[in-house]
């Protein structure tokens, strides 16, 4: 969990508050809203990658607003930001474990393809992983998935993660989508606002 005055202040802001506390990761934190989400995160990584996703038709979650860079992060505030957004809210894969089990596999061997040992992936390693992921395409299983990962590996300028957990399931339509696929880009909100991500809130669609 963060602590410090600025995260104080957007939880008060927001209100974001044990009754609505849902989980949290090294670098995030998750509130329900009814049937979304308020994703408040120090690494811009995800979010941005999420918010240009939205704009681009990738697998990941429908963004209903996205609030930018709120404060200078605590513990870091020459580096990074509190990033903030309202996001869908999604359904852990072990709601469906046949599908658990064939995404799973699917996601082993393809890392396997890329001949790498671990899940977190940096830039020089990313044209296997897109040699991979098109094998994947190819072969017709995940595919819109597949792609959104290649794509993502066109725009990141950091590490891309691939451990299981970082995927979820829509559970509307059975789609397995990205969650929180990389961590160490550019954390400046300036670099974003260029590239169409924020610096302010927007709401962006009205409901799901």
């Amino acid at each position: 969990m963060f602590s410090g005055p600025n995260v104080d202040a957007i939880r008060e802001e927001f209100q974001l508050n044990d009754e609505n506390y849902f989980t949290s990761g090294s670098c995030t934190e998750l509130y329900c809203k009814g049937e979304t989400v308020l994703r408040l995160s120090s690494d811009c990584s995800s979010h941005c990658l999420i918010v240009i996703g939205n704009e681009k038709g990738w697998a990941v979650p429908k963004l209903i607003t996205d609030f930018g860079a709120l404060k200078e992060a605590d513990e870091s505030p020459e580096w990074d930001h509190y990033w903030l957004g309202e996001f869908e809210k999604m359904s852990e894969l072990s709601t469906n474990p046949e599908l658990e089990k064939t995404f799973t596999n699917w996601l082993t061997e393809t890392l396997k393809q890329t001949g790498l040992d671990e899940v977190v992936i940096s830039g020089e390693d990313f044209p296997v992983l897109r040699k991979a992921l098109k094998h994947r395409v190819e072969e017709g299983r995940f595919v819109g998935l597949a792609n959104t990962l290649i794509a993502m590996t066109k725009v990141c300028d950091g590490e891309m993660d691939l451990d299981v957990s970082n995927f979820m399931l829509r559970a509307s339509t059975g789609e397995v989508v990205v969650v929180d696929p990389a961590h160490g880009m550019e954390p400046h909100p300036e670099f974003w606002e260029s590239r169409g991500v924020i610096a302010e809130s927007r709401v962006v669609v009205s409901g799901l």
